[in-house]
């Protein structure tokens, strides 16, 4: 197997050297800082169309080639419309991104096919990762098919609809008591005297690099019209900075003519990068108590949110947190206005849109729903008869 032929190398982001393909890298082994992906392309390289519609519609501008990568067939996830949402919201047209119906239920699916043809490049075997929950699932299954060992640690916190599935994937699971803070600090203690691999989805630069496709199929669906405004769901800074990176990419390649207005959604009650954003900081504080139903975006020390406030403020985008009350709301207004059952960190972003001020009124909005929504449906109920219903 081979890297794409415009695999030029690993950029670090933060002391600018550039180091050969690697795919055991996790950090610049000079500086210790973040990696990204080096392609040397041309607006030729347009996608492949021959690839149907998934996330290998993309390979010119991916550092795998197809038959390397573990490929359990991510993307081409549909782009539903929400007419009915969309008359309640200040924007003239809105879009869902459903990322629920990528192989395990969320958009990290994209990211692993990638990740995982690196890593079975660079000769890994074992492999292991603290997670809220979907990046577990999306590990666990890239892994068993690359014949990879692993171990995923989640907080007890977790659905059990994300602890189910990555049991039954195979490998080691921990249950570790409280929230995501605690998995990670057991995983770091795990580390020391064990031999996985680590696996950080908001560090690894070709996970981030797989979960850029998300925003150039988007683009795709709206015959390469850039909608006017993009939400993603933000908790460790890996998607958005994914998604922002593509936007810039797709006007550089002139596969668009500019990029999008991009809004970082979160949940108020763990909202680092918002409060980073708000706060004119380049660093965002962690959060000492973080408490929001939302598990997924549950993370109070995201590892790439210095990188993501960096690419946010590089584009003008915007960064916005809504309760749990909104995001509750978000979600059940798709449901019954559209029959789209999303996460409820879709519902965090379908929310953002109606606390963001001076969009245009005829926009075309799209919002990232991250993951399956059919496996959180039981929240959902559980908040509407906590509401007399």
């Amino acid at each position: 197997m081979s890297w794409n032929p415009a695999f030029a190398g690993l950029d670090c982001l933060a002391c600018g050297e550039r180091h050969p393909p690697d795919g055991a890298a996790e950090r610049c082994p000079a500086c210790d800082g973040l990696l990204t992906v080096a392609l040397e392309v041309t607006p030729d390289d347009v996608p492949d169309e021959d690839n149907g519609i998934g996330l290998w519609r993309f390979g010119p501008v991916l550092p795998v080639t197809r038959s390397q990568a573990v490929d359990l067939r991510p993307g081409g996830t549909p782009l539903v419309q929400a007419p009915g949402v969309a008359d309640e919201l200040p924007v003239a047209q809105l879009f869902v991104k459903e990322e629920g119906r990528n192989p395990t239920g969320s958009i990290f699916d994209r990211g692993m096919a990638i990740c995982g043809g690196a890593l079975t490049h660079a000769g890994v075997t074992e492999i292991g990762l603290a997670s809220p929950g979907w990046s577990g699932q999306a590990a666990s299954t890239m892994a068993a098919r690359a014949g990879m060992e692993r171990a995923v640690f989640v907080p007890s916190r977790s659905s059990f609809a994300a602890k189910a599935l990555i049991n039954v994937a195979g490998g080691e699971m921990r249950v570790i008591p409280g929230q995501f803070a605690d998995a990670v600090a057991a995983w770091r203690d795990a580390t020391a005297d064990a031999s996985w691999h680590p696996i950080d989805p908001a560090v690894n630069p070709y996970l981030r690099r797989g979960l850029a496709t998300v925003y150039w199929e988007l683009l795709a669906a709206c015959q390469w019209t850039l909608p006017e405004v993009v939400v993603v769901p933000t908790g460790s800074g890996a998607t958005l900075t994914a998604v922002i990176e593509a936007a810039i990419a797709a006007k550089r390649m002139d596969w668009a003519a500019d990029t999008p207005t991009v809004i970082a959604a979160q949940p108020a009650g763990c909202a680092p990068i918002v409060d980073a954003y708000e706060q004119e900081s380049d660093t965002p504080v962690p959060v000492q108590h973080p408490d929001t139903i939302c598990g997924e975006l549950e993370i109070p020390e995201p590892p790439a949110g210095r990188l993501a406030l960096r690419r946010l403020r590089a584009i003008d985008g915007s960064a916005v947190a809504v309760t749990d009350q909104e995001a509750f709301a978000g979600a059940i207004a798709l449901a019954r206005r559209d029959g789209i059952i999303p996460s409820i960190a879709g519902g965090v972003a379908t929310a953002a849109l109606s606390n963001v001020g001076d969009l245009p009124h005829d926009a075309t909005a799209v919002v990232i729903n991250p993951g399956d929504g059919l496996t959180q449906a039981d929240r959902l109920r559980s908040y509407l008869m906590s509401q007399g219903e």
